[in-house]
Order: C-alpha cells, then structure tokens, then sequence
C-alpha cells in the first residue's frame, strides 16, 4: 500500500496525463456500456472535474490552493460543456443529429485529448504531481470523527425523502433539520481546537448537498416553477438531438445550461431529464457555499468564513426557489466563480483575467438576468473608481476593455442569435415602469415586505421578522466597514461591491411590486457573495455595542460576538429551511410534509402528468389550455405557448380546461396572488363544457 502511494506521489507528466485519459476511456466504456451506477459515477467525475483540470494545468496554476483546483474545475468543466456542446451543434445538417449520444461522446473525447496533449506540453519539463496536490489533511491530535461527520447529512436526505415519499414520515428529516446548527455550533465554538481545518469545507459542502437533495428527491416529477418551461426547452432539444432557436423562441430556449447541457448531462449519464434538473444540478450548485468559503478565507478567519457560507444556504432561495430554476443554478455556479478568481490574489493578473472571461462567458450562455446585475456592477464599478479612485485610493480590477467585451458578446447573443432574451429585457423595463406608478406602501405590505402583512400567521411573521433582522445586520455590517474602510482587512473594491449589493437591495426591496418576474429574493441570495461577510462584521458591531452596556458578561468570559453570530445564524436556518412553521405546528414545506402550502402549489402528482401528456397528445394544437395559476406552469412543459391562466377570475374561457390534483381532489383553485377560490365558485365555466377525461386527479374539460 505505502508502495502504490509512493508511486502516486512520483507520477512523471507524462504518467499523469495518461493517467487522466484513461479515465475518460473508462467513463466511455461505462457510457457505451450503460453500466448502472459507475456509468453515472464516472461520467460525472469525467465530465465534471477533468476538463476544468486540463485547463488549469494549460494555464499553469498547479500551486493555487487545492480547494480553489476543485471548485475552480467545476466552473471552467461547465463553460467548456456548454461551448463545446454549442461547437458540435453547429455541424448540423452535416451531422444529422449532433446532440445524440455517439456524435457528442466522440466529440469531446477528442476535445479532451486534445486538452491533455496541450497541458502535457506546457507541463513536461516542471510538472509536479506534488505541486498540484497540494493539500494536507492536518489530523494530528485532531478528531476524525468530527471531521467525518458529515457524510452523514446527505445519507439522512436521501433516506428522510425516501421515507417521506413511500411511508409519509418526516422523522429523519426534522432530526437532520435539528442536528445540522448543533453541529455547526459545536465545531465553531467548542471542538474548534480539536478539528482539522479541512473540516469547514468538507461540512459545508456536505451540509449544502443535504440541503439542495431534500428538495430535488421530493419531486418525483418536474415541480411547478419556471423550470417547467425550462424542462420542456431541454425536451426539445434532446428530442431533436439538435438546438434550435426557432424552435421555440422564448427566453429559456436561448439559455444553454436548459438546452444544450443538460442534454450532455442526460446523454452521457444515462438519465431522464427530472433527475438532471432535479439530482445533477441541485448536486452542482451545492458547489456555491464551498466556492464562496474559498473567497471569504481571504478575508475573514476559517471558522467565521465558514459560518458566512452556512448563512448562505441557510437561505429559503436556496432550499427552494433557485431548485426551481435551473438556469439559475448553473448561473450562479459560474457567476461565484468568477467573483473567485476577480478577488484571488494567488492567480497572476494575465491568468486571472483569462479565468474571469470564461465564467462570465459561460454565465452570458446561462441566464440573462444574472448577467445583467453582473454588467451592471461592472460597470458601476469601473464607473467609480475611475472617477473617485485617486480618493478611494484604488485602481478598478475590471478594465473598460473587459466591460465593451462582455456588453458586446451580451447584445450579440441576446439580441442578434437569440433575440428573445433581448425582448424580454425590454419587456422588463416597460412592466416596471408603468408598475412604478402604482407604488404604494400598502402593496409593500401585501408582499409580505414588513412582518408579512397583517393576514399572515404567528410563523410566517416569525419567519419574515428573522429575514428582516438578517437584512439590517448586513446593513449594519456594510456600514461599519465604510466606516472603517482603511482599518479593515478587506480591500477597497471588495468593500465597494458590498456597498452597491445594499444598495440595490433596498431598492428590490422598496420596489418589490414594481415587477413581480424577478423577485428581491433571488437578487438577495446572488448578491450574498458580496454580503455574507457583512453579516458577520454586522454581528460583532452588535456584540461590540451590547458588552460595552453589559459588563457583566465579559467578566465571565462569554465571546459575545461569537454568541450573536450563531444566534442569528441559528434563526436564521430555521427561518430559511421553513423549521419556524414545522415547529408552530403549520405543515409548509413540502420536502417535509404531504400536505400544506407549498404541497398544494408546487408539488406535481402523477395523475398531473398524466393529464397533461394526454391532452397534449389528443388536443387540437391552435386551442389553448386554461388552468389555474400554478396549473398554467404545470402544463408549460407540455405545450408551453398554448397555456393559460385565469379560471379563477375569467367569465367564460374558450378552449380546454385543465385541472390538476389540488382542483380536482380538494376542490380549491389558486389565483397565486389572492386567497384560494372554491371550485364551486367557478361552476359556471363548465356550464357549456364536456368532460372528455379523468383519472381521479386530473381533468380536462372542452
């Protein structure tokens, strides 16, 4: 054993590129092979981490931190999927069907050789297997146990939703629910002398796969959300085993991370389109806290750094929102990683910015609105430091080059290739501005902003109150660190993305109702790359105010900042994962629970699809299907421009009538943005209607 070590250790270049190439011909045999369970571990492994490798050994950063590697490989594989997906596609119709299993395989086999054979020459002379597994695990005279740990959320996930899904039971989940912050307290304050360092990553990576698998292995079908519409793009594209605009010429269909890659995904992991959205992309974006843990390193110890990130998937948007967009998920994967290397200070400037050009790329090809709040802090920032930089005493680290780049490549893929994304950007501004007319504190309150309005129950506002204490510590935290800018350990334009994130966060959040398509929520949860530590300085500002009033405490020796900080943390993961309505009795989630709110709108049965696949296959394609709002999304993925919604305020409807689980079995339709309507309410559209089918739990109506 301590042989074969010694021998991986010595590895020449030439040893280890082979090394790697002969993994991808055993991920192709798996493949080819569709050998159950190593076709899905070496796929993924093959395709997920080895081309971001092979990228970083070209450009020669084998002596950056080894987490940076991992996190880093992940990224760049992504971008290099989408890019080299998007290159094989343009060989239709010489290749009649390039998105299918053999032309794709074939493809990227030779793309990664030819990768290998690059990083191989750039290597031969002064590769060091040494240098690029560079990492030491630490554990003398530390625990193993608590190091190991863990593991074991992910294994509770799985088998909690297992038990929830066939027996009802949510005992696994809720104990997994509760022993995750006790955990988190523990090794923050406690154990933190007894473990090793390599214990923060590995917790939060494993704490945020648990997290983001609770939602996706709820859902035995796609649930409802934008990621209906983004389902059926992908279906199309796999089915056609080509991307085509035209084919469906919306917004979605222009972003690549719902089209071309989860195509790749499906085809060369050998699963169905749910469990690429559902399992594959909630395991990636779990990549986000460990890429930000990297980044906050840089600045805060590893302890608070850690405690920053689990704020970041202590968040409701990651539970559940963001689940339910999967071009988001891709987005922000890329989107945190660019912020990565912008703010890293072991990558030479000339690598840095190559880094920084392929995870904004690949972010352009993945979701337009997370790239239109990165070109707008772009170029607020260049716009600042250009003019106030000998004040602020910085330089901007984003060149006007840089900026015309991007903002180019944006326009020419949105408006000139794609075109919808561009409309729908126009779209936005229109919607918003007339919307701003009507602007009222009363409709801030409607949504939810301040104490989740006065119809609420006791755990919504307890839930809404927790975010909102959340919020004020940022700002609190942001406003401490201008204050000391100078003394502080974080530098200028890191502050100076801190300041304008607040900034546009009280404006999403004052101007919530303004449009409703794109909510605060989502803005707060992309922005928290830049304002997670804030939250923690805020904490500390606090504790700092409070022991100078409360002397007592000190003088037992209580870390009152550390205190607060988990305090708040704590809450705040109970607010975030939906705990605060499991504990006061209310059924909410519906990874926790077979009934409730969220159950009864986002939860999509079989009897649904079923409905839908049959009225899809039978109806006259020129009629339109009328449901309710949630149906409307539930039946997108099916046949997405003839959808419609509006049977709970409408007269009379001319077409289908589609009716899901929650019309059908319980009798009650939801308008979305008022209270739920009985179906009797709505007898009177079904007065000149024919049932024409059933099945207990879906109906269509002509």
């Amino acid at each position: 054993m301590n042989m074969e070590i010694r021998k991986l250790k010595n590895l020449t270049a030439k040893e280890y590129f082979a090394s790697l190439i002969s993994i991808v011909v055993l991920a192709d045999l798996a493949i080819l092979l569709n050998i159950p369970l190593l076709r899905q571990i070496l796929g993924f492994f093959c395709f997920m981490i080895i081309p971001g490798l092979l990228i970083l050994h070209i450009l020669r950063l084998d002596k950056i931190e080894f987490l940076k590697k991992i996190v880093l490989s992940i990224g760049l594989s992504i971008t290099f999927l989408m890019l080299g997906g998007l290159f094989v596609n343009c060989f239709h119709p010489f290749i009649s069907s390039p998105l299918s299993l053999h032309p794709l395989l074939v493809s990227f086999n030779i793309f990664l050789v030819i990768l290998a054979a690059i990083a191989y020459e750039r290597n031969k002379l002064d590769f060091s297997i040494k240098n690029f597994f560079n990492f030491k695990l630490d554990l003398k005279e530390k625990s193993v146990s608590i190091l190991l740990f863990p593991v074991l959320f992910p294994f509770m996930s799985i088998f909690g939703e297992y038990l929830l899904n066939f027996y009802g039971t949510n005992t696994i989940l809720v104990a997994m629910l509760l022993l995750i912050p006790v955990y988190v307290v523990v090794i923050t304050t406690s154990l933190q002398d007894r473990i090793s360092k390599n214990t923060y990553p590995i917790a939060i990576l494993m704490i945020a796969v648990a997290l983001a698998l609770m939602y996706g292995l709820r859902h035995n079908n796609i649930p409802v959300g934008d990621i209906c519409y983004e389902y059926y793009a992908f279906k199309l594209t796999r089915d056609n085993a080509y991307w085509d605009i035209s084919n469906f010429q919306t917004h979605l269909n222009a972003m690549l991370s719902v089209t071309i890659l989860p195509t790749i995904y499906s085809l060369f992991l050998g699963l169905s389109g749910q469990a690429v959205y559902l399992i594959v992309y909630r395991i990636i974006y779990a990549v986000t806290p460990l890429i930000a843990y990297a980044l906050f390193r840089n600045y805060i110890n590893d302890h608070f750094a850690f405690l920053a990130a689990f704020f970041i998937v202590s968040q409701f948007p990651y539970m559940t929102l963001i689940g339910s967009t999967a071009r988001v998920e891709i987005a922000y994967v890329l989107f945190f990683s660019a912020i990565l290397v912008f703010f890293d200070k072991e990558i030479d400037e000339s690598n840095r910015r190559a880094l920084f050009s392929i995870f904004v790329m690949g972010m352009i090809l993945s979701h337009y609105s997370t790239t239109f709040i990165f070109l707008l802090f772009a170029f607020l920032h260049y716009l600042i430091t250009v003019l106030f930089g000998s004040k602020l005493e910085t330089k901007s680290k984003i060149i006007g080059n840089e900026i015309a780049l991007f903002s180019v490549f944006t326009f020419f893929w949105y408006s000139q290739i794609t075109i919808a994304p561009f409309n729908s950007a126009v779209n936005f501004i229109k919607e918003a501005t007339v919307n701003l007319a009507v602007l009222s504190m009363e409709s801030l309150k409607s949504q939810g902003v301040f104490l989740g309005g006065i119809q609420q129950s006791l755990p919504h506002k307890v839930t809404v109150i927790i975010h909102d204490i959340s919020f004020a510590v940022i700002g609190i935290g942001v406003i401490r660190m201008l204050l000391n800018y100078k003394s502080n350990q974080f530098d200028e334009s890191y502050l100076l993305f801190m300041f304008m994130s607040l900034g546009l966060l009280i404006l999403v959040l004052f101007l919530g109702s303004v449009y409703r398509g794109y909510g605060s929520e989502r803005v707060f949860h992309q922005l928290l790359i830049f304002t997670a530590p804030a939250f923690i300085v805020g904490c500390k500002t606090i504790s700092s105010i409070a022991s100078k009033v409360t002397s007592k405490l000190n003088s037992k020796k209580l870390n009152l900042g550390m205190f607060i900080v988990l305090s708040l943390i704590v809450l705040q993961f109970f607010g975030g994962t939906y705990m605060v309505y499991q504990i006061g009795g209310i059924h909410y989630a519906e990874y926790l629970n077979t009934d409730g709110v969220r159950y009864s709108k986002f939860y999509v049965h079989d009897q649904d699809i079923a409905g839908g696949k049959w009225l899809s296959s039978y109806k006259d394609q020129n009629i339109q299907v009328w449901s309710d709002y949630y149906g409307r999304h539930l039946y997108a993925q099916f046949d997405p421009l003839n959808t419609r919604e509006g049977i709970s305020y409408r007269s009379e409807v001319d077409g289908y009538i589609y009716l899901r689980y929650e019309n059908v079995v319980n009798g009650k339709i939801d308008p979305h943005y008022t209270k739920k309507k009985s179906i009797e309410d709505i007898s009177h559209l079904f007065m000149r209607k024919d049932k024409i089918y059933t099945n207990g739990g879906s109906e269509v109506y002509i």
